[in-house]
Order: C-alpha cells, then structure tokens, then sequence
C-alpha cells in the first residue's frame, strides 16, 4: 500500500465518516513525498477487499472517495471533488474543482471533470472534457458518453445521449437520447432531444426534436420535428426550410431552405440515377423521373418550394409588421401617449404601445408574438417568435421576450432582462436588470434582478427576492427568502419558508 489512514477524521455530507491519508513512500509522478497528507477516504480497500486507491493514483486536498468507488491507474482526484457509489476513476483521468462522480460512472484515459459537474453512471472518456455545471447522466437504464475530444460546458447529457469526435455542447441545454459528433458545436438553453448534429454543424436553436442536423448547416430557430437539415442550411425561422417527397422510385425526400448566402438552395437524398449509381443531383432526378412522367409534378413543387423560401427571406429582412396603431389612446403617468394595437391578419384589438417601432427603428413585435389585453410594450422593448404578453402586464426598458414565453398577470419586464423558451413571468412579479429566465417560472410577488439565470425548469413562488450573480437550476423555491450574491441553487433542491441571504 502506498498510502495509510491518519488519525484525522470526519463526517461528510453523505453521514460518511472519513479519514484522511498520508503517502506511506513517495510518488513522484504526482510530486509527493513519504509522509505527505492526501485527500479523504472512507477505508483502504472497498467491501470487495480491493485497494481504494491504486499504486499510481492519488487524491488530493479536501477530495473524497468513498463506498465502492475506486481511483487506479495515474488518474488523480483533488480540490473539492466527491466520488463514490461504484465509480470507477482510472487511466490519467482528472477530477477536480467541486465535481461528483457517482453511480457506476466511469471515467477513463486522460478526461477531465471539473467546475460543479455531476456525472452519475455515464462515461468520460478519452481526452474529454466535462465542466461548469454539466450533468452527464444514465436514465432509465440508458448510459450516456463523453468522449473522444468532446467539451460538455454547463449542458445536461442524459438518456443515452453521446458526444463525441471533435464536438462542443455549451450552454444549460438538456440533451436526451442524442448523438452530437464530428466538429458540431451546440450552444442552447432549451432541449434536444432524439436528434443528431454532426460534422461542422451548428445549432444556436432552443429546441430540436427528431432532427437531423449536419454537414455546413446553421440553426438559430427550432426546425420542424423530423427535418433533415444539411448542406449550407441557415435556418433563422420555422419557415426557413421546406421537405417533400415527390412521386419517384425510392420516395426520395427533396429539401429546399435558406442558405449561407441568404437565397434558397435545394439538397436531395441520395437516389439511384438513369446509369444506377448514387447521386443527389437535381438534374439527373428529374431525368429519372421523366422515364416515370413524374418530372413535371415535381418540379412545380420545387419551384414553389423555391418562391417560398426566397419569399421567407425577404420578409425577414424586411418584416411585415402584423399589426397596426388605432385612434385610441390613453397617456400614462410619465406622460408617454400609448396607442391600441388591431392584429391585420384578425382584426382584434392587442394591448399598448407608443409606436409600431422602437425608439432604434425596430419593429416592436415580430414573428406570431402577440400582445394582448391591456399589456404594455414601452420605450424599447420587444417580443419576437412565439411569445405572448398579456393582461395588465408590462414590458418595458430593453427588455426582449422570445420563444414561446409568457409574460401575464400583472407582472413587469424591465431593463435588459431575457425570457425565451418556455419561460413564463406572472402575477405580481417583477424581472429586472440583465436577469435570463429560460424554460422556467417566476410567480407571486417575486423581484428577479442583477445578473441572476435560471434553467431548466426552475420556479420561484411567494416573495422571494433575486440579485447578483444567482444562478437556479431546476430548482424550486418558495415563500419569503432573499437570494444574492453568487449562490447557486441547483438541480432537485426545494426550499420553502422564509430565508434570509440564502446561499446554496
């Protein structure tokens, strides 16, 4: 053994008791000398009677391994890092920061953990990286993996999801039952699910569901469920591209979108041609189709897919402002004159605002956004893609709703604060400075300010009060609490009562 137990103890959060080590002969592969204190372990060998800490391995500073988990091979725990469970750290693997490895995870060959990361029965391996706030789970039976040279930042990786190859998922997105490969690289708040990215792709969207996204592609917008995007794909709308299958041999699927040069372009499956080789050719498709009298259905298709396309850009860069300023008015308090709103495409009244553009000349609502009932849209906010305000509420200052988020009741809006995704803000309560709410909900008499995120799911109820840097993920919390500073509420917590300077 190249390491004992001291005489130092405690007890950790896991009501665990544990020792801390000391190097019984020097390894100077990790610069330690004979008599050196190392990290904390529950006992030198695990229930199976084998060592706790292979001959090359080490752990570090306040690091704990407890249970059956186990550190071999040169790998090195340190910092604030827990493992336990069956985990299993080997090879010239590094786990630090405040990271916990649990479950039956693995982590191999030379990846890193680090930041607050939680891998619970997944893989880590070869020169992977894994940091910041970044789940990487096994649900439902469904190991996930990360590996090759793949980075994971923040992101939630689940159900058997897989990133790998060159790929980088940045951002408090929740990624299930995915393969994210090749040079992909995924920066989102919202969800991916059951779908691929690969090769040089990017996607910038909040959500994909049964998607397919590669070669040259870019996605700033949620596609429709099932595209296949690829080629030099810029997909900025839902309307920016188009599939069909027309009549012909294989059902061949024809795809029509925006392209990096903003003008439609079209991309074929593969198909047998006229000498029965592969090809994705338009020219030689519709030569197939010709022996069949099929051309000329198709390729009415095409061309309007085409005009369609080429229209969609137009409108994007030229919006069509769909709603238009009453006679009726009303002046409030500070004496801004606010105008009804009438929708063109039904002819109902909206809610208020001073003028159908910004004070920076842009459109105030764009997309299907509506607002609705006496809300408010004032100085120089907006609201874009799906979201609604409505009722007595306001939005004001630079603030920006998008997505399919709801402001309603009579809650506020202001300052440069973000709400997209499913993020919903209602009855009393207030959002303010730079806060960014995405998919989560702030109801009751709530004050969210300074630089405060919350992700994935997260719901403030009651009186709670928000500032600094507070970062919430998928948390609840509810009744009359204060939150500042830098605290962090995370995953499965749930607070109720009354709190003061919370910080978890």
């Amino acid at each position: 053994m190249h390491f004992e137990l001291t005489g130092e103890t405690r007890i950790n959060s896991h009501d665990v008791t544990l020792y801390r080590i000391r190097a019984a002969r020097s390894i100077p592969e990790h610069s330690i000398v004979c008599g050196e204190l190392g990290g904390w372990v529950s006992s030198t060998h695990t229930a199976n009677g084998k060592p706790r800490i292979g001959e090359g391995a080490w752990v570090f500073a306040d690091a704990q391994v407890f249970d059956q988990a186990r550190v071999t091979g040169h790998a090195v725990v340190t910092g604030n890092a827990q493992v336990f469970g069956r985990a299993k750290i080997s090879g010239h693997a590094l786990i630090e920061g405040h990271a916990r490895v649990c479950g039956k995870s693995v982590i191999k060959n030379r990846a890193r953990v680090s930041g607050n990361s939680l891998i619970d029965g997944a893989t880590v391996a070869g020169h992977a990286q894994v940091s910041g706030e970044a789940e990487v789970l096994s649900t439902n039976g469904l190991r996930s993996r990360v590996c090759d040279n793949a980075t994971v930042i923040d992101a939630r990786i689940d159900e058997g999801s897989i990133i790998s190859g060159n790929a980088q998922v940045m951002g408090y997105v929740s990624v299930y039952s995915s393969h994210i490969s090749g040079n992909a690289w995924v920066e989102s708040y919202g969800t991916i699910a059951d779908s691929k990215v690969r090769d040089n792709a990017v996607v910038l969207a909040s959500r994909l569901n049964e998607v397919v996204v590669e070669g040259d592609a870019k996605v700033y917008s949620q596609p429709r469920v099932g595209s296949v995007i690829g080629g030099n794909a810029v997909i900025k709308q839902l309307s920016d591209y188009i599939t069909f299958t027309p009549l012909s041999p294989e059902w061949t699927r024809v795809h029509v979108y925006r392209n990096h040069k903003d003008e439609p372009e079209v991309r074929l499956d593969f198909f047998r041609n006229l000498e029965g080789t592969h090809s994705t050719d338009v020219a030689e498709f519709v030569e197939l189709l010709k022996k069949y009298g099929w051309d000329q259905p198709m390729c009415a298709q095409l061309e309007a897919a085409r005009a369609h396309i080429a229209q969609q850009i137009a409108e994007y860069e030229n919006p069509t402002l769909g709603y238009e300023l009453t006679d009726t008015t009303k002046t409030l308090d500070d004496g801004t004159v606010v105008y009804r709103v009438r929708w063109r495409d039904s002819g109902l009244m909206g809610g208020w605002m001073p003028g159908t553009h910004t004070p920076e000349g842009e459109p105030r609502v764009t997309g299907t956004a509506r607002l609705d009932g006496e809300a408010m849209l004032l100085e120089n906010a907006s609201i874009t893609e799906d979201a609604r305000v409505r009722d007595t509420a306001c939005v004001r200052g630079d603030a920006h709703i998008a997505g399919h988020a709801i402001v309603c009741d009579n809650a506020e809006v202001s300052g440069k604060a973000f709400l997209d995704g499913l993020a919903e803000v209602g009855e009393n309560a207030e959002v303010s400075g730079n806060a960014l709410i995405f998919d989560s909900f702030v109801y009751g008499s709530c004050h969210v300010s300074g630089n405060t995120r919350m992700y994935r799911g997260a719901h403030l109820s009651g009186q709670i009060t928000m500032s600094g840097e507070c970062l919430i993920i998928g948390a609840q919390v509810e009744g009359k609490a204060t939150v500042e500073g830098c605290s962090q509420i995370t995953t499965n917590t749930a607070l109720k009562g009354t709190y003061t300077d919370l910080e978890t």
